[in-house]
């Protein structure tokens, strides 16, 4: 991977190109890669140097404070200079003027439209690309309680949340959505008062700004040679009614209808009205209607496959939850109105909202998608090429039921589809040949996930039943048959993971490492730091789950095997815990995984006082939403374990144990009172008895029931 730096700075107002009497505001700077040699100090070297050579006070440089005769020679030199040491030049140019809510955010609309760009143009002579981007402070205008308005720093943790969506947004556009594994950047800003090499992308911006008014006309000539072998790009807008007009005219109206579907992101509560309601929607739509079928298809298959490769870009459920909910209550409604027939359009939306709330727990939402998707299955069952839907939908659904924590309607719906699968595919062979159909050497990634939801199943339903070894064995069974079915890589890493976790629960620790290792192609010789630096270049996903499988099996070895100090060692040796998801305020699953496990280990370490933070963390992440009941389930098992071992703590922590011992209670009085699937009653009813009794039991017996009950959460 090619690492380069980006330093960056602005020229121009992006709140008065609006007005069209500027020159159109630009970001810009300067690119270099260390390995051709040039470096920061160098830079800042270079640019003290040609700051002497023309008089210049470096200290207090600012470029628009220069005349511009000495202006014009110092830039011509320092570009020239840098440009022989190995810097190139980037521009990044509003040129359409785009203004989106205020100046902070057009700049960051800009910077993330132009990065795009600068990666797919260094993609093309570099497999992987890395970018450190140093970008100039900036100040941003905001207004007091009182509307007195007043300057503020904004702080790097914005910039990379704000960046983060943009970039998600623009890769999808683009459909780049596998790229994002080569390309990595971080973030971090500078002064342009202090820092020399800020001074120089102050140079560099300032320059290409006011090249008309600072430079002779030869000068110009220079300069845009200096410039122009660099990187320059012309920015389009993507966020406003400009660019939904722009596609619609090119008869682009899916893409139309994804910046209608994304508008809201970009445009302050006054805007939004403009995109959701009457003006595009309704020309949208009107376009769509006249579109013969195929067309159709076509149009709203390219929306569909955006929106999904920008929910696998971002990871994020609840920006996922609230896009699809506007494609299901203000899109579909309305395309149904105008009698627009796209059934298999409904089914895929419905499906990914469904999909969406079931990665969150959310039950309720996920029921709702469940009657939407039953309405629609109807009139697409009848056609035998629909089978494909009609299987998804019952995979799908079987997560929905371990949400619920049914594991026998999962086994029994998963065995049905299992012998619908494997008759279907057992007759083959005697309904006569076709050609290139390769009957001999027959796999079903459907039948795979069949079995792979049914083995979760059935571990599940192990941590609470009287035949847990058979509920094991069976899950074994299925998991070797399941990894016969998978022939790409990334189904067969998600078994190994599955039989990770069967084999961490049975106390198989050595065994659940070497098949954690296996999810990642890295040998069981793997040493645990070595695991670590490994998933922590994995895309987010792949790190949280690979973390919270090592986490857990962390946790299970403290009570049995020295390895579990070295694992810890390891997590704190390499960082692990500084990944930027993990420092985040984002709240999703396997995320309270990580924290409790972690408390776990500290907490069978006596490390009672380090473990109440991970605890707490961790209840507050399933304590998120109240919709995501499921999160909420996990959460009374973390809170029972945290009261738990408190109580074993002695008088140093009577207080913090008297105050979890109430919240673990208070957390399942309220969770019994919601309107919750009777599975999932039936489940956690069985706790009330030992909880109502606690308040008899002295603190180690209350320590012992705890610990117990928080062993029934099967995740």
């Amino acid at each position: 991977m090619t690492k380069y730096y980006l330093l960056l700075d602005e020229s121009g107002d992006f709140i008065q190109d609006i007005d069209g009497k500027e020159v159109p505001s630009i970001v810009g700077g300067l690119l270099f890669s260390p390995e051709k040699g040039l470096t920061l100090t160098k830079i800042g070297e270079i640019f003290e140097r040609l700051c002497n050579n023309h008089g210049i006070d470096s200290r207090h440089f600012h470029s628009t404070d220069l005349p511009k005769v000495l202006f014009s020679r110092f830039t011509l030199d320092l570009l020239s200079d840098l440009k022989e040491n190995g810097a190139t030049y980037v521009v990044f140019e509003n040129v359409e003027r785009i203004n989106i809510v205020n100046a902070t955010t057009t700049y960051i609309n800009i910077l993330s439209e132009g990065l795009i760009q600068l990666f797919q143009t260094l993609s093309t002579i570099e497999e992987s690309v890395e970018f450190e981007i140093i970008a100039a402070r900036r100040m941003e205008q905001v207004n007091d309680e009182n509307g007195k308005s007043y300057l503020r720093r904004i702080t790097v943790e914005e910039y990379q949340l704000r960046l983060e969506e943009k970039l998600a947004i623009g890769l999808a556009r683009r459909n780049l959505a596998s790229s994002i594994h080569n390309w990595k950047w971080s973030f971090s800003l500078g002064s342009a008062r202090n820092d020399d090499h800020l001074k120089v992308a102050d140079t560099i911006c300032h320059a290409y700004f006011r090249q008309k008014k600072k430079f002779t006309p030869d000068q110009q000539v220079m300069l845009l040679h200096l410039l122009e072998e660099g990187h320059l790009y012309t920015l389009f807008d993507h966020e406003s009614s400009i660019s939904i007009k722009r596609l619609l005219s090119n008869g682009m109206l899916g893409m139309a209808l994804f910046e209608w579907v994304v508008a809201e992101r970009f445009s302050n509560r006054v805007d939004q009205s403009r995109f959701q309601e009457n003006e595009f929607l309704d020309l949208i739509l009107t376009r769509l209607q006249k579109l013969p079928r195929h067309s159709l298809k076509a149009e709203l298959q390219v929306f569909l496959t955006t929106l999904q490769s920008l929910n696998h870009v971002e990871r994020n459920f609840t920006k996922a939850e609230e896009t699809l909910k506007k494609v299901t209550i203000a899109l579909i409604p309305n395309m149904k109105e105008r009698g627009i027939a796209a059934h298999s359009f409904y089914l895929d939306s419905y499906l990914s909202l469904f999909t969406t709330a079931t990665h969150q727990g959310h039950i309720k939402l996920a029921e709702e998608q469940i009657s939407n998707i039953q309405q629609v299955l109807p009139e697409l069952g009848k056609k035998w090429e629909s089978y494909d839907y009609v299987i998804d939908f019952m995979l799908r659904e079987a997560v929905h039921d371990l949400n619920k924590y049914d594991f026998e309607r999962v086994i029994e719906n998963m065995t049905k589809l299992e012998e619908f699968i494997t008759q279907m595919l057992s007759i083959l062979p005697i309904a006569g040949e076709i050609p290139y159909f390769q009957q001999d050497d027959l796999y079903s990634d459907l039948l795979g996930k069949t079995l792979g939801n049914r083995l979760q199943a059935y571990f599940m339903k192990a941590v609470n039943s009287s035949t847990s070894i058979e509920d094991y064995e069976h899950a074994i069974r299925d998991s070797g048959l399941a990894l016969e079915q998978f022939k790409e890589e990334h189904h067969a890493h998600r078994q190994f993971q599955y039989r990770a976790q069967i084999e961490c629960n049975r106390g198989n620790l050595e065994s659940s490492y070497e098949y954690l290792c296996r999810s990642y192609s890295l040998p069981s010789t793997t040493s645990y730091a070595e695991f670590l630096r490994t998933i922590l270049e994995q895309p987010k996903s792949s790190f949280l789950f690979g973390l919270m499988h090592f986490t857990r099996l962390m946790a299970a070895s403290s009570e049995v095997h020295q390895h579990a100090d070295d694992m810890y060692k390891a997590i704190i040796s390499t960082d692990v815990l500084k990944h930027p998801t993990m420092t985040s305020e984002e709240s999703f699953h396997p995320m309270q995984i990580i924290h409790w496990k972690i408390a776990s280990y500290l907490s069978k370490s006596a490390s009672y006082s380090a473990a109440q933070t991970y605890y707490q963390k961790a209840i507050a992440i399933c304590n998120d939403d109240p919709e995501c009941l499921t999160l909420r389930s996990i959460g009374l098992g973390i809170a029972c374990e945290q009261a738990s071992f408190l109580l074993t703590g002695g008088t140093r922590v009577q207080k913090e144990a008297k105050h979890a011992l109430k919240l673990a209670i208070r957390l399942y009085e309220q969770f019994m009172e919601e309107a919750i699937p009777s599975s999932m009653r039936d489940y956690f009813e069985r706790w009330k008895q030992e909880i109502t009794m606690l308040e008899r039991y002295t603190d180690n017996e209350k320590s012992r029931v705890l610990y117990s009950l928080s062993t029934k959460i099967p995740y």
